[in-house]
């Protein structure tokens, strides 16, 4: 039978296995009413054959018998005779797989009308985009929307649930609408649940002692029960301080290898136990070959200039002038920089001038920020410090060892010792640590990675997968010509050759670019300061934006001229100004600073200061700003507000700009923009925690985003430390206050692990959430209730810990400027069990989860971080107190100290004993010519790429 529309004629039909089809006219008559019979349902799913002389599908329903076929093809949507859906109709024809049943007819199905999962590789692709926006919307309808509607979210949630039919050992299903009751452990039987009523629990089975019921209490009731017990008796163990002598480690076992890497004998005389193992560079031969190939590329991108499509070898992909003899990209000129887009006027303050005595007017004293008073100073404390300090010192001096054997690249896996390249390929580990080498003293060790940063090249980028230093057919290495040209070279896939095109800005500055001036501050080494100008003019491009937001990746050699760098991490765009303006500062070139000014003048005037009470579309919140900015759509804010990722060095440079310039008072620009944003932060972002048992006076900063969340970033905790020295620069005395019991919040996060350290974030119940308690039946059949939460009353955590250094920082803050010594104690503690744990043959690793009671699994990562920062803090927290003074130096992002300008003009003592005898002709700064893997990394692109090189015609 078929069924159609009354009005309409039946479509062209295709016979099937040469038995004819009934006529139009015939069929017509076989039109039915409007309630037609439907086919049995539960037939299961429908499978397309296709006709081997058109390729046509038929649709085969096993429902009807061995031979059945469905065909559906649109009809009117006003139809009521459809059985599938409103806008279809079905001929069903039934008979025998013979072919030879009177009637039997195949129904045609054009392939235009195929259903979404069939025939997708015959489809154009303008078919294939629609459908697979099709899904998309359907993903966005059943996930994304529920994000932003509460109705959805809850259908979303009921429909999840309705895609098990059966729940609990009786099969019962669970209700469509309206919320599904929490998981009950005995029968899981929901209650028959109205939308809009309270929800109703059924439990079949008796309570017993012990067990949980959650679902017989409503949620106010949950909160009025009674607790098991002392609510104080949840509280996590307080850690006991471990001695510095004779073994801090006593309690672990002995075969414990972290002894033996921390052993006094091994660093004796705080120098390393092994010479730098002898580099291998490729001969020169191949170096010379290397940029052969190099410079004709850049002739022929220098000829063709913006119609010039490279080869898939070359390094950058905008418009970049290149240098004639070795290829290399120019820098862009100062003349083509125009800071002034839009209209943007430059500041009227030098920064050179103030640290010369007859300038300095805009602040003629600093506030006194390092605490000053009497400590415990007996014989017993100092020694204790010492010893602490000199465990820091060894364990510095194990990780710096272990990653000589990967000289030149930037980080060192402390488990498997390999390398990885992530940060442009220039040894971040190296030039990240210049000033911890001279602040512990180790000159021989500084004049090491001295050489090194007089060879780098700062205009070659290494991929993460371009090292390799086997040597290539010298033959391979050959450009093209007419006479002969070249096939691919055998080896190796060309992509593990291909250079990176774009350095990630923001780690650039705060890691390369504030290690070499913070070296230089502590050394006054003129290469230092040479390398750090000649990175500066590499980068000040990138600023060359539209309202001078850079973007998160710059290719060197460009220039943006005015382009919107679109979507922005508020961090990247927000955390360059300290290190700019001091490359200012002892350079004498104001433009690094205006570059900067103007990008900071754009974030505190150009997003629009809004009125809404929460995070959206109508303007910033209070004064925050949040993670993600698009200077080009001001007015469009929404997203996370917080102090952690992609947010935090933002806030922190405000306050240490305003030290840095020596600008507190209240119209001043810094100043005022730091006092706003901690205001607006106080009434958005910090909260007391009051869910943690025997903790009665920890504070935390959270996120907001359309509503407060009490999560706890390890990022975020460096605010602790920023807050105490804002509140003593600015005399806030209530952020001291705050300051200090969030470092004491960050601290018990690690104190309440089995590990010792502190999870990447956490997130803490709120104080009226019942859920943070479960109900538990007495023995006497009195229901009581108990916390949740591992530890009692966090929700859930991100539980790896990756060396992070923001907790000591803030301690380090805390002891500098209360002169308290519990924070060196919390902070020694900290140092003891991450050793404990972390120690690898290679460094310190990750630890995969901090709450794992067996041993804790080892993460093969060691950021340059763990020994620039985390290492220093620790180190700093057991020293003189006068060593790097609070009122001396501002420590930027990355732990680099910068001088602070006086206006005396005095300098502190520089820490540099020079270079030694065998190096004083390399005293003077030179341009480098590439390290080691800069150097193979050239060999090995020019052998996998050179045979594409374009062979031009000799007119060109």
């Amino acid at each position: 039978m078929t069924i159609l529309d009354d009005d309409e004629a039946l479509p062209p039909r295709r016979a099937h296995s040469g038995v004819p089809c009934p006529s139009a006219v015939s069929m017509s008559a076989m039109s039915l009413s409007s309630f037609p019979p439907r086919p049995p349902l539960g037939f299961g799913s429908y499978r397309g054959e296709s006709s081997p002389s058109t390729g046509d599908y038929y649709h085969h329903h096993p429902g009807y018998g061995r031979s059945s076929y469905v065909y559906a093809t649109p009809t009117s949507h006003l139809s009521n005779e459809s059985l599938l859906l409103p806008t279809s109709r079905i001929g069903i024809v039934i008979g025998n797989d013979n072919g030879n049943a009177n009637g039997q007819t195949f129904e045609r199905y054009p392939q235009t009308h195929q259903p979404l999962s069939m025939g997708w590789t015959r489809l154009n692709s303008n078919t294939k985009l629609m459908r697979a926006l099709s899904i998309f919307g359907c993903v966005c309808l059943v996930y994304i929307v529920p994000r932003r509607s509460a109705r959805t979210r809850q259908f979303a949630l009921d429909m999840s649930f309705a895609e098990q039919p059966r729940h609990g050992p009786f099969g019962h299903p669970r209700p469509l609408f309206g919320r599904p009751p929490p998981p009950v452990p005995f029968d899981r039987i929901p209650g028959e649940n109205v939308v809009g009523e309270p929800i109703k629990h059924t439990i079949k089975r008796p309570a017993k002692p012990g067990s949980l019921d959650d679902g017989l209490f409503t949620r106010e009731q949950i909160l009025k029960l009674p607790l098991a017990k002392e609510y104080t008796t949840y509280a996590s163990r307080a850690r006991l301080i471990p001695p510095t002598w004779p073994d801090p480690w006593s309690r672990l076992p002995d075969e414990w290898k972290g002894r033996a890497w921390l052993a006094e004998e091994r660093f004796a005389g705080g120098r390393g136990h092994d010479p730098l193992s002898e580099q291998i560079f490729p001969p020169q031969q191949y170096v010379v070959k290397a940029y052969e190939y190099t410079r004709e590329l850049g002739r022929q991108a220098n000829l063709h200039g913006l119609e010039h499509k490279p080869p898939a070898g070359i390094q950058y992909l905008k418009a970049a002038r290149f240098d004639e003899h070795t290829g290399r990209p120019l820098q862009v000129p100062r003349s083509e920089l125009k800071l002034s887009h839009d209209g943007w006027k430059k500041p009227q303050l030098k920064v050179s001038d103030l640290g010369k005595p007859v300038a300095f007017g805009r602040s003629a004293k600093r506030p006194k920020v390092q605490y000053a008073g009497k400590i415990d100073a007996s014989k017993t404390r100092v020694e204790e410090e010492s010893r602490r300090k000199e465990w820091v010192k060894r364990a510095f001096m194990h990780a710096w060892e272990a990653y000589k054997k990967q000289w030149g690249h930037d980080e060192i896996s402390p488990v498997s010792g390999s390398f990885s390249d992530r940060y442009n390929g220039w040894g971040a580990t190296i030039v990240d640590n210049l000033d911890t080498l001279l602040i512990m003293g180790l000159n021989e060790e500084y004049n090491l990675a001295r050489d090194h940063v007089s060879a780098l090249d700062f205009s070659y980028l290494l991929s993460p997968l371009s090292f390799s230093d086997t040597l290539p057919k010298l033959e391979d290495m050959d450009l093209p010509t007419a006479a002969r040209p070249r096939s691919p070279p055998r080896g190796p896939s060309g992509s593990q050759a291909k250079p990176r095109k774009a350095m990630p800005l923001f780690e650039t500055v705060i890691r390369y670019l504030g290690g070499l001036i913070s070296a230089y501050d502590l050394s006054s080494d003129p290469l230092m300061l040479a390398r750090a100008i000649e990175l500066g003019d590499w980068l000040l491009p990138a600023l060359n934006t539209d309202y001078g937001a850079p973007s998160g990746h710059y290719e060197p050699g460009t220039n943006p001229d005015g382009t919107r760098p679109g979507r922005t991490s508020l961090a990247e765009v927000g955390s360059l100004s300290l290190e700019f303006t001091r490359l200012s500062m002892i350079s004498g070139d104001e433009t690094y600073f205006q570059a900067v000014q103007r990008t900071m003048d754009t974030l505190d005037t150009r997003f629009v200061r809004g009125k809404m009470q929460g995070a959206g579309r109508g303007g910033r919140l209070g004064q925050l700003l949040p993670s993600f900015i698009d200077t080009s759509r001001p007015a469009w804010l929404s997203d996370v507000y917080s102090f952690g990722a992609a947010s935090d060095s933002y806030y922190e440079y405000l306050l240490k700009m305003a030290h840095l310039l020596g600008d507190y008072g209240p119209d001043a620009q810094y100043a005022r923009m730091y006092r706003e944003a901690i205001d607006s932060a106080y009434e958005y972002l910090i909260r007391p925690v009051d869910v943690l048992p025997g903790q009665d006076s920890l504070t935390n900063i959270g996120e907001f985003s359309s509503e407060f969340r009490p999560t706890l970033q390890h990022l975020s905790c460096f605010a602790g430390g920023m807050l105490g020295l804002g509140g003593k620069l600015l005399a806030r005395s209530k952020d001291v206050e705050t300051g200090k019991a969030y470092t004491k919040t960050c601290n018990w996060a690690y104190e309440s692990t089995v590990a010792g350290l502190m999870p990447e974030s956490l997130t803490f119940y709120k104080a009226d959430d019942p859920d943070r308690f479960r109900v538990q039946t007495q023995a006497d059949g009195t229901k009581v209730r108990e916390p949740r939460g591992k530890p009692t009353g966090v929700r859930h955590s991100a539980t790896h810990f990756t060396g992070r250094p923001e907790t000591i920082e803030s301690m380090f803050y805390m002891w500098r400027l209360t002169g308290d010594r519990k924070w060196q104690d919390m902070g020694w503690r900290i140092f003891v069990d991450w050793s404990a744990v972390a120690i690898a043959e290679y460094g310190f690793a990750g630890i995969d989860d901090v709450f794992q009671t067996a041993e804790p699994r080892q993460l093969d990562v060691q950021e340059s971080f763990v020994l620039a920062e985390t290492l220093k803090y620790f180190y700093l927290l057991f020293s003189d107190r006068e060593l790097l003074s609070l009122d001396q130096y501002v420590f930027s992002t990355e732990a680099h100290p910068f001088v602070l300008p006086t206006a005396s003009g005095k300098e502190p003592t520089k820490m540099w004993t020079g270079p030694g005898e065998p190096k004083q002709q390399d005293f003077q700064s030179r341009t480098g010519e590439g390290t080691r893997p800069q150097l193979w990394s050239r060999v090995q692109q020019a052998a996998a790429f050179s045979h594409l090189v374009p062979v031009l015609s000799p007119e060109e």
